[in-house]
């Protein structure tokens, strides 16, 4: 029977607070543009670069604007250095509904874009980079869904704002949304455009608790929702610092052997222990076993280190760096990283007879160059002894002698 989930699913809601996928932000760092000027407008929902000037024309208005988004610079950056994630979003149109029992309406953004505010120096205006891709809104798309008992295919919806090249247009999109939703009258669907910071990714943390299923029927982590300990392994494991590629301390080759011998641990590990180190000694090892290893931090320092751990044993490609985990990442960056096998060349592993060989040869070429006759010295093999024999006597020492008796030009 599946161990009960139920308060790390409350606690993961409590996290962080209300998703503010649906529910209002009192986040001050947003940067509207529902009332900026069309022909910026037009070249912003076209996919060109745009600037907050090309957006904002009037001078009192630009300046808040601004401020405003080195506010949110700020923040997101912040964001993404202490937890790993891209909150920057341009978001497009809006939804607000009643629900019963609360003081506040939700106010959900319809489509999502990913986004960034470069600052352009000197000066204090900023572009804004959009991400190729925009989506509708999965929190929204999940209460829909509840709400109407029917599915909605957001990826359809989302394909009549596409147009030729990065242009989104999101007027088809709100449409064809408010015409699906008829049947809930107290759904607000209005047109608003901001540039605000969304986290993303809490609702599928909990679908992802709920989904844990049979995962928790057993095993160590079974064990410890149910509140018991876990029973330590009677044997120690087989040492595996033979293979070890990084010089690791005592205490951690011995929790390198354990994760080797397949056993899950909790390592407790106080800053400057060296656990960067031992990350990077486990993914060594794993690489060599021909297994993955998924690494989760909670801050980009982290992964950071121990790619430099990595990078000092020459194995920084075995990492790869997903700098946004909610974002769509190409397949091809992991299936593609290494050739499915060595290239073949004739110092190839694999091929040990031809490397033999090669090596033979080359210790031919060199027997035959020394034995070889050479006219009129002979070979190389035979002067070499007679060289040897007049260097016990160095050139140097008989002009030595002769200069000794020699008058000096000074002393006539």
């Amino acid at each position: 029977m599946p161990a009960d989930v139920s308060p790390q699913r409350r606690e993961l809601m409590e996290l962080g607070g209300p998703n503010t996928l649906l529910w209002p932000s009192r986040d001050p760092h947003v940067v509207d543009l529902t009332t900026a000027h069309p022909g910026g407008i037009a070249m912003l929902l076209s996919g060109r670069d745009a600037r907050l000037s090309d957006l904002v024309r009037e001078p009192g208005a630009l300046l808040r604007a601004q401020r405003r988004a080195a506010e949110l610079t700020e923040h997101v950056e912040r964001i993404a250095q202490e937890h790993g994630v891209h909150t920057c979003f341009l978001a497009m149109g809006s939804a607000s509904w009643h629900v019963p029992g609360e003081v506040d309406r939700p106010l959900a953004p319809v489509i999502l874009r990913r986004a960034s505010l470069r600052r352009l120096r000197p000066g204090s205006d900023f572009a804004l980079d959009l991400a190729p891709r925009a989506e509708v809104n999965p929190a929204l798309l999940t209460y829909l869904r509840r709400a109407l008992r029917r599915d909605i295919d957001g990826e359809a919806l989302a394909d009549l704002g596409r147009g030729d090249g990065r242009g989104f247009n999101p007027t088809p999109v709100l449409d064809a949304l408010r015409e699906m939703c008829a049947d809930l009258p107290e759904l607000n669907i209005t047109s608003r455009i901001v540039i605000a910071a969304y986290p993303y990714g809490k609702a599928e943390a909990l679908a992802d608790l709920t989904d844990l299923g049979e995962l928790t029927a057993d095993g160590p982590a079974a064990t410890l929702l149910r509140g018991r300990p876990v029973e330590a392994p009677e044997q120690e494991p087989p040492s595996v610092a033979d293979s070890a590629v990084l010089d690791i301390t005592a205490d951690q080759q011995a929790v390198l052997d354990r994760v080797a011998d397949g056993q899950d641990l909790y390592v407790d590990a106080p800053p400057g222990t060296g656990i960067a180190q031992l990350v990077a000694a486990v993914i060594a090892q794993a690489a060599g076993e021909r297994r993955s290893v998924l690494l989760l931090t909670e801050k980009t320092a982290a992964i950071d280190a121990v790619a430099h751990e990595l990078a000092s044993a020459g194995l920084e490609d075995l990492l790869v760096h997903v700098t946004d985990p909610a974002a769509e990442v190409n397949p091809t960056i992991v299936v593609e990283r290494w050739p499915r096998r060595l290239p073949e060349s004739e110092r190839s592993f694999d091929r040990p007879g031809r490397r033999a060989a090669a090596a033979a040869k080359v210790l031919d070429g060199h027997t035959h160059a020394r034995h070889e006759p050479r006219p009129p010295v002979g070979g190389l093999h035979r002067r070499r002894p007679r060289r040897d024999r007049r260097s016990e006597h160095p050139p140097s020492r008989p002009a030595l002698a002769r200069a000794a008796h020699r008058p000096s030009p000074h002393l006539a």
